[in-house]
């Protein structure tokens, strides 16, 4: 497993434009991680986007207003990041329990959460409860498991797998290096 992460505070500041950095960082990483790789994209059903005609190359992007997020590995993935911010009162309180927000905090149980379901595609994940161990997040997901990372300013991120053999840290990948590349292979 690799994780790419990006400021993207030049690209314009709509979805599109986010979506397509995204995509640039895609392509970064997955070179770093398997080579002279060329891939296109597709998406399942549900929407989760997948490298096609590979069944044991994996990635899961996420991104915020300010920065994106990519996690490749040859096994399956999610990820999420989330830029920190105001919440409104009681909401923490609403969706984590006192342990949690002890452990994890908002905004890390909240990508932890998000990352599982990226993981997964089970939906109902409010539910879903948090458990901190030795530096892992366990979760009551059978077999999954989740990290939360820190070190991409202003922003918490996390990653979840099964095999919990998570990357030591975010290979940081300057904004210039991705808006210069020529355009990833992808189909939309």
């Amino acid at each position: 497993m690799k994780l790419f992460a990006s400021c993207i505070s030049e690209a314009p500041n709509d979805r599109k434009s986010q979506h397509e950095i995204s995509y640039r960082l895609l392509s970064y990483a997955a070179r770093e991680m398997w080579g002279d790789f060329e891939f296109s994209v597709s998406k399942t059903e549900k929407g989760k986007p997948f490298f096609t005609g590979y069944s044991t190359r994996h990635f899961s992007l996420s991104h915020t207003k300010t920065h994106a997020f990519v996690g490749v590995s040859n096994s399956q993935i999610g990820v999420d990041i989330e830029k920190v911010r105001k919440v409104k009162d009681g909401l923490a309180e609403r969706l984590f329990s006192p342990h949690e927000l002890e452990n994890f905090g908002f905004f890390g149980g909240w990508t932890a959460r998000e990352s599982l379901y990226k993981l997964t595609g089970k939906t109902g994940l409010r539910d879903t409860r948090l458990f901190a161990d030795d530096g892992l997040v366990l979760c009551d997901v059978e077999g999954a498991c989740c990290r939360i990372y820190s070190g991409i300013s202003g922003c918490v991120a996390a990653v979840s797998c099964f095999d919990c053999d998570f990357a030591e840290r975010i290979i940081l990948i300057d904004e210039q290096t991705l808006i210069t590349q020529e355009n990833p292979a992808f189909n939309d």
